[in-house]
């Protein structure tokens, strides 16, 4: 829909001004090599995403339309630092609740039946994060700030049906 379309860009661009990462128990020297570790690096975590600022907007707009922030940091082989990050659906995890009471998060196995795989995965809490940013209960799923707009699009896109209709059949 163009008009939740802009409404995202417009709150990306609101949200995402810029930022600072701050390390207060460094030096002023130890602070800049490790920031400019981090640009260098963050280059190849997200392929696709120009850097820490594309890192950023992905995150920002994955919060907008899923509800909450799911990525995956994929560790290096000999486990010195991240090979890349991976953005997962947030639509596609599911928490269930262990005997501690703690939620654990899983993936829905997108080829469940290849090679008698389960239905879901069990992700693993050290690399990966979901962090929701509108939630009223003890759950740890997120609710999407555009939920309430969805009936309005649906019928604003019926609406745009029937105008085509009607004017398909004057002839316009």
């Amino acid at each position: 829909n163009p008009d939740v379309s802009i409404a995202v860009q417009d709150m990306f661009k609101l949200v995402n001004t810029d930022h600072i990462i701050e390390f207060p128990n460094n030096t002023a020297e130890e602070a800049k090599a490790m920031r400019d570790h981090l640009i260098k690096v963050s280059k190849k975590w997200g392929r696709y995403t120009g850097g820490i600022d594309g890192i950023v907007n992905k995150m920002v707009v994955q919060a907008f339309i899923g509800g909450a922030i799911s990525v995956e940091g994929v560790p290096n082989k000999d486990l010195t630092g991240l090979e890349t990050l991976i953005f997962l659906k947030p639509e596609n995890i599911l928490f269930r609740r262990h005997n501690n009471g703690v939620y654990h998060p899983y993936q829905k196995n997108p080829f469940p039946l290849e090679n008698h795989k389960p239905d879901y995965i069990k992700l693993n809490p050290d690399t990966y994060i979901y962090a929701s940013i509108f939630n009223d209960l003890d759950e740890p799923y997120g609710i999407p700030p555009f939920l309430g707009a969805l009936d309005s699009i649906k019928g604003q896109h019926h609406m745009k049906e029937n105008f085509k209709q009607i004017m398909e059949l004057m002839g316009m």
